[in-house]
């Protein structure tokens, strides 16, 4: 609990317990708060305030999930909390907050009006730039290092040199420039770690207890806060090399008309007796690079538009892209001076042999961040590591082990987790529909999915309860109608047309969402249970289609209705058991069904990879932001090549900085042709569907009976055999092909089974689209008639014509000819991909090619014979 007071209620008794460092921010209308212990100070991602402790004690921590908070940081009274990164040049982790761990004073100020009294109090601003001393890398998530530090001596202090990742020579660079208390150059492509090693030098050398002051000479003129100023000329007026010199040595300007002047500070006078970080150097203009130098040369320097000359005492730490042979003393004299206490950082692409140890260090330390056992690496995905070229360096090294540790299922980091895994998909044809402004206004609206799950709730309810409440009769039951003639192939046609759209709107779903948000223990799903998902989620669909022939549920309402309030008590359990949608991304069935089948989709959402590579190391899509929660299937949109496990919530699009998130429209199962890395347990499934819907149009024909009258048992014993017969039966011909197929493309064997399993998809869908086209068309009247009776519709509620069965056939047949066909190019595409030569590749898909049209013949039998004409 916390209690809010202003400050000029007590003054005297406020000025006397406020720390020294504070007393300017009293002339301002500030809050100081008390919370008790174990009390939020703060939210998590609130950066709009300032929090400074006046007394007691508190600690920030990371929400890096929703289960779990790492604590990163102890603050005391003189400690300030809150996004600073405009004074200090370093980025605020989006999801910090602040917990009081004793009773804690708190002060409380806006950032604009803490911005105003940095510029008009420089004293205030050097002392408070002191007070954040090293401070201001200890909770930045972005550090590469996770040494721990030590008092003993200038060489224990830095953690960097240690970092596997620098080569010894470097090292030993390092550990003499850092201690010499020279000024220093820090040459690397983006990445390689020029910021953190400057950080670490300042810590090394004896100047590391006085203050540090960042410049980031992109910002000069445009995001500096120091320029922010109501008097004086516009940065246009001024131009950027007027900007770059009034930034460093500030400026003096005529306060009255009897010339009384005052001198506006600069940066050099906030580094006094410090140091100056210039971040990108080689930006500054050349007379302000030979202004610095002289500064540094001379130890003086006069303000803009001044006479008078002030001592400069401070370090000089630079750090530029620019390689020394572009360095030229008329462009670059402060680069060029500066090249004998160059320290060059090599890119990671000619320190390959360190990548392994590197990506091991990585793994370790955001492993230990989340309080997760470190994942391994495969001999596969390492080689694939050494052999790309990192053009990101460290940081791209980095962030890909950190989502690794983020997204593996289990206790191996394969080569598809891993970003640089571009897949071919990102090549075809697309058009990103976020271009349009009405679907981006939509997906980005805080409105999305609600208002859609608003919409269908009520209809869920609806059919729900005339289930159970309506006529035992299928054919007289509106819901049972409903169910049976349109939801089924609305599942597969919205599949296709809108992915796993439907997900978001799913009522079960929103319902056990909701409850989470009164309940939940936001426990961890089990490792064991995740890394299994796939056949879990198979096991569910193959149970529940085998549930619906045993208890006959197309002919009894109450049966179908008792299932969806089944599903719906689970997803309530395990959503407010476990974080996330852990029953919609793990064990739904009809959601597992879905998500396989808009692999054949034409939209796909996916990540903008070189965004996400160069600029995002914050990670909001799984983490959330503000505005949003994280994703709730726990992805990173960067590693997503599948529909499969995004249901297209908008959570992305909404909580990304950088709008790298697009929703393509594509050619139709484009990632089918090119996939590389399947699960078992998905091919598994794609052909335990096909055998499941053999066996379930089989019952319907007068086959079953010569099939099963020999078998003397009952009737749902003599089914289940049946049923798993034909699963077992199509997986056998499968495993048969695949033993053919993967000597011809010299892969493994399961990898080749999975591959082609899931490249007979589109026969898949075919195939029950067919199946239930047929109730669709012959349910059509009923439906109508029962639309009619209880809206009262007269037009409706009259006699329809029903349609013919030889109609019927020929869509049936049109339709699982076309998904045969469709199949057969998904399996030529994987051929042709594959690096083998033509002989081979035409040899190794034959075998598939035969297991899809016997499917494709095997369903054309059945339905002509249980649905004649």
């Amino acid at each position: 609990m916390s209690h809010s007071t202003s400050s000029p209620e007590s003054g005297t008794e406020l000025e006397k317990n406020i720390p020294i460092l504070f007393k300017p921010l009293l002339t301002e209308g500030v809050v100081v708060r008390t919370v008790d212990s174990g009390d939020p100070i703060t939210r998590s991602g609130a950066n709009d305030r300032i929090l400074c402790i006046l007394s007691g004690r508190a600690q920030v921590v990371l929400g890096y999930r929703a289960a779990q908070e790492v604590i990163v940081e102890s603050l005391e009274p003189g400690d300030v909390f809150g996004d600073l990164g405009f004074l200090t040049g370093r980025r605020w982790p989006v999801d910090a907050g602040l917990v009081a761990t004793e009773p804690t004073e708190v002060l409380e100020i806006s950032v604009n009006t803490f911005q105003r009294l940095l510029r008009e109090n420089p004293e205030f601003t050097v002392a408070l730039l002191k007070s954040l001393g090293k401070k201001t890398i200890r909770v930045d998530r972005l550090e590469f290092s996770s040494a721990e530090t030590t008092e003993t001596g200038p060489a224990s202090v830095c953690a960097y040199p240690s970092h596997p990742g620098i080569p010894h020579d470097v090292q030993l660079r390092f550990q003499a420039l850092a201690i010499s208390n020279e000024s220093v150059l820090i040459i690397g492509e983006t990445g390689v770690g020029k910021d953190v090693l400057a950080y670490a030098i300042f810590d090394a050398a004896a100047r590391n207890n006085e203050v540090l002051v960042p410049v980031n000479v992109k910002q000069i003129g445009t995001e500096s806060f120091f320029l922010h100023t109501k008097a004086g000329p516009s940065s246009k007026e001024r131009g950027l090399a007027m900007d770059q010199i009034w930034a460093l040595f500030g400026r003096e300007i005529v306060l009255r008309a009897d010339g009384t002047t005052r001198i506006l500070p600069g940066y050099l006078d906030l580094a006094r007796e410090g140091t100056l970080f210039v971040r990108g150097a080689h930006l500054l203009s050349a007379v302000a690079q030979q202004k610095l130098l002289d500064a540094l040369k001379t130890q003086f320097y006069c303000p803009m538009g001044g006479n008078e000359r002030i001592r400069a005492d401070f370090r000089l730490i630079c750090t530029t892209e620019l390689n020394p042979s572009q360095f030229s003393p008329d462009r670059h004299p402060l680069l060029y001076e500066l090249q004998r206490t160059a320290l060059i950082i090599p890119p990671l692409r000619e320190r390959r042999t360190v990548i392994p140890a590197l990506a091991a260090h990585y793994l370790t330390h955001y492993a230990r961040e989340v309080n997760k056992r470190p994942p391994e690496l495969e001999d596969i995905t390492l080689k694939a590591m050494v052999d790309y070229s990192w053009p990101g360096n460290d940081l791209e090294l980095a962030n890909a082990m950190r989502r690794s540790v983020l997204i593996t299922p289990g206790s191996t980091v394969r080569r598809q987790d891993l970003t640089f895994d571009k897949q071919r998909t990102e090549r075809g044809t697309r058009y990103n529909l976020l271009k349009l402004k009405p679907i981006r206004q939509a997906l980005v609206s805080p409105l999305f999915p609600a208002i859609l799950q608003s919409a269908f709730l009520p209809v869920f309810l609806g059919i729900v309860l005339l289930l159970f409440l309506g006529p035992a009769d299928a054919s007289k039951n509106l819901a049972a109608v409903i169910m049976w003639s349109l939801a089924w192939p609305s599942v597969i046609l919205g599949a296709f047309f809108g992915a796993r759209v439907s997900c978001s709107i799913c009522a079960i779903g929103a319902l056990s969402t909701l409850a989470k948000r009164i309940v939940s223990l936001e426990l961890e799903f089990p490792e064991s249970l995740r890394m299994r998902s796939d056949f879990l989620i198979a096991g569910g669909i193959l149970f529940i289609i085998w549930l619906e022939s045993v208890l006959n549920m197309r002919s009894s309402p109450s049966s179908l209705g008792m299932l969806l309030v089944t599903m719906f008590l689970v997803a309530f359990v395990l959503n407010t058991l476990f974080a996330r949608q852990t029953w919609c991304r793990y064990l739904c069935p009809l959601g597992g069904m879905t998500g396989l089948f808009a692999r054949t989709s034409m939209i796909e959402l996916r990540a903008d990879s070189a965004i996400c590579l160069s600029e995002c190391s914050s990670h909001e899509c799984y983490y959330g932001s503000r505005k949003t929660e994280g994703c709730p299937f726990g992805q990173v949109v960067a590693t997503l090549h599948s529909n499969q496990f995004c249901k297209i919530c908008g959570n992305c699009v909404k909580s990304c900085p950088y709008n790298a998130v697009n929703l393509n429209v594509r050619i139709p199962g484009h990632e089918l042709g090119e996939v590389r890395h399947v699960r078992t347990g998905t091919g598994f499934l794609v052909l335990a569907l096909n055998g499941a819907l053999l066996s379930d149009i089989i019952t319907r024909t007068s086959f079953y009976d010569k099939l099963t009258d020999w078998l003397p048992v009952s009737g749902t014993l003599k089914f289940t055999i049946v049923y798993i017969g034909f699963i077992v039966a199509v997986n056998a011909i499968a495993l048969i092909a695949s033993l053919l197929s993967h000597r011809a493309f010299r892969e493994r064997y399961w990898e080749n089974y999975s591959r082609f399993a899931l490249s007979l998809l589109p026969l898949t869908c075919a195939g029950f689209l067919a199946f239930h086209l047929y109730y669709f068309f012959a349910l059509w009247p009923d439906l109508l008639q029962l639309l009619g009776k209880y809206s009262g519709v007269d037009a409706l509620a009259g006699p329809v014509s029903s349609i013919s069965g030889s109609f019927i056939t020929r869509v049936q047949q049109i339709v699982i000819l076309g998904g045969c066909l469709w199949s057969l190019v998904t399996m030529s595409r994987l051929g042709a991909s594959s690096p083998r030569g033509r002989f081979r590749r035409r040899w190794g898909v034959l075998p598939h090619i035969a297991l899809d049209i016997i499917l494709a013949g095997l369903l054309l039998i059945a339905m002509m014979n249980a649905f004649p004409e």
